[in-house]
C-alpha cells in the first residue's frame, strides 16, 4: 500500500453502509467521498471457521471516489444506489456497481453517475444530505437546512418540501405499510411525522423530554420503524425509546409544507403552504410506561444508528459496542467493535443467514454472521 492510501486508511471514517439487492456486495461511504465495495460471497464460510476471539481481515475489492466531501447516507431505490453527500444527492446504477465488484481490481476505477439531485443550500453554502429513505415511489432526504424533501426520482425533480425543524434534520425513515408518511429526527431534539397527503406534520415527539410541553434538549440522530409498522424507536443524545405508532396522534401547529404530491402545483416545489391548527403539537413523555419503553442509560452512550432485526433491536453509537435489545427494553448482548465511535448498523438476510455490518470512526468494518456473532473484520483499502 502506498503512502497516500495508508494515510487515507488511517483517517477514514465510515458514515454509511448498504447491501446490494442481491446481498452479495456491501457498499460503504466515508469522509473522503469514497464508496468502498466489498464482495461477501465467501463471508459465511470465513466466519464459520473463526473462534469467538479470532478475527480475520477481509479487504475491500476497491474504492471509488464519487464526491468532494463526505457520504453520510446510502440507500437503494429501485435499481439505483443513492448517496447523500455534502454536495447533494448522487445516484448510480447497481448494475454498474456490481460490474466493478466482478471486474479485475484497478487503481483508477470510475463509476459514472446517473444523475445528481440538488437540495436547497444551507446557510454555509453546502447542500448536505444526512439521511435517505423511500416513501412509496419517491425518495425522501433529510437536509442540513432542517427540511425534509420528497423527490420524484424518475423525473429527477423536487416535488415536496416539509419545513418544521428548527435545526438540521439528521435522519429519516418511512412507514413500511404506507406510501405517504415518514418520520424525521433532528438536531432540535424532535421527531416529526410527515404526511404527504395532507402536506402537514401530523405529530411532533420530543423523546428527551419527560414533561410534555417542556423545551427539548439534545438531538435525535437515529430513527427506525419495525417491519410490521407498529413501533417507532428513536435515540440520539437521550436513551433509546420505543413508541407505539398508533398513539402518535394530533397535529402540529405552525409547520410548513409544500403542496401534496397529487396537487396541481406539484411541478413548482418552491411554492409552500403554511398549515396551522387549533390543536397544539402533541408531545409524548418517553419515560411514561404507558407511552414508551426506554432503553439503556448513560453507560450505553449516545446513539448514532438503530435498526430492527426480527423481534430484536440493534443500536450503536459512542461506546464502540453493538447493543442487542429485546422489545421490552432489556439488553440481551453487547458486542465489542473495532471503531471507537459507531455511525452505521446495516442488516441483511433472514435469521438463518443474517449478516450484520457495523462501521464507524475507522477503516475497519465489523461484520457478524448468525446469532453467535462470528466476526470478520472488513478493511477499507
Amino acid at each position: 500500500m502506498d503512502c497516500d492510501k495508508k494515510r487515507l486508511q488511517c483517517h477514514a471514517v465510515v458514515f454509511s453502509q448498504v447491501f446490494s439487492p442481491c446481498g452479495d456486495v456491501l457498499v460503504t461511504g466515508d469522509n473522503f467521498g469514497r464508496l468502498g465495495i466489498f464482495t461477501l460471497r465467501d463471508l459465511h464460510s470465513c466466519a464459520a471457521n473463526l473462534s469467538s476471539v479470532t478475527r480475520s481481515d477481509y479487504p475491500s475489492k476497491l474504492t471509488v471516489t464519487v464526491c468532494d466531501g463526505s457520504i453520510y447516507s446510502l440507500h437503494t431505490i429501485g435499481d439505483l444506489l443513492v448517496c447523500g453527500t455534502t454536495c447533494g444527492i448522487k445516484a448510480f446504477t447497481w448494475s454498474a456497481v456490481l460490474a466493478l465488484a466482478e471486474a479485475p481490481t484497478v487503481d483508477d476505477a470510475k463509476l459514472d453517475e446517473m444523475f445528481v439531485l440538488d437540495p436547497p443550500s444551507d446557510v454555509g453554502g453546502g447542500r448536505i444530505v444526512n439521511g435517505l429513505c423511500t416513501m412509496g415511489d419517491h425518495l425522501v432526504s433529510a437536509s442540513a437546512t432542517g427540511c425534509v424533501q420528497i423527490w420524484d426520482v424518475e423525473h429527477q425533480r423536487l416535488v415536496m418540501k416539509f419545513t418544521g425543524h428548527s435545526k438540521q434534520a439528521l435522519c429519516v425513515v418511512s412507514r413500511p405499510h404506507t406510501s405517504h408518511q415518514c418520520f424525521s429526527g433532528s438536531d432540535d431534539g424532535t421527531v416529526k411525522l410527515w404526511d404527504s397527503r395532507s402536506a402537514n406534520c401530523s405529530h411532533s415527539l420530543s423523546p428527551g423530554v419527560q414533561t410534555p410541553g417542556k423545551n427539548s434538549s439534545g438531538w435525535v440522530s437515529a430513527v427506525a420503524v419495525d417491519p410490521n409498522d407498529r413501533w417507532l424507536v428513536c435515540g440520539g443524545s437521550m436513551p433509546l425509546s420505543l413508541h407505539h405508532i398508533s398513539m402518535l396522534s394530533g397535529s402540529a401547529g405552525s409547520q410548513t409544507a409544500s403542496p401534496p404530491l397529487d396537487s396541481a402545483s406539484v411541478a413548482s416545489p418552491s411554492t409552500t403552504m403554511t398549515t396551522s391548527s387549533s390543536v397544539p403539537a402533541s408531545t409524548l413523555a418517553p419515560l411514561a410506561s404507558h407511552q414508551a419503553t426506554t432503553y439503556g442509560s448513560v453507560a450505553t452512550g449516545t446513539t448514532n444508528s438503530c435498526v430492527f432485526s426480527g423481534s430484536s433491536l440493534l443500536s450503536a453509537g459512542s461506546t464502540s459496542r453493538l447493543y442487542h435489545w429485546d422489545l421490552g427494553g432489556s439488553l440481551q448482548k453487547e458486542v465489542p467493535c473495532w471503531s471507537r465511535v459507531l455511525y452505521s448498523v446495516a442488516v441483511n438476510g433472514d435469521d438463518r443467514d443474517k449478516v450484520i455490518s457495523v462501521a464507524g470512526s475507522s477503516a475497519f468494518i465489523d461484520v457478524f454472521t448468525g446469532y453467535l456473532y462470528g466476526s470478520v473484520k472488513l478493511v477499507l483499502t
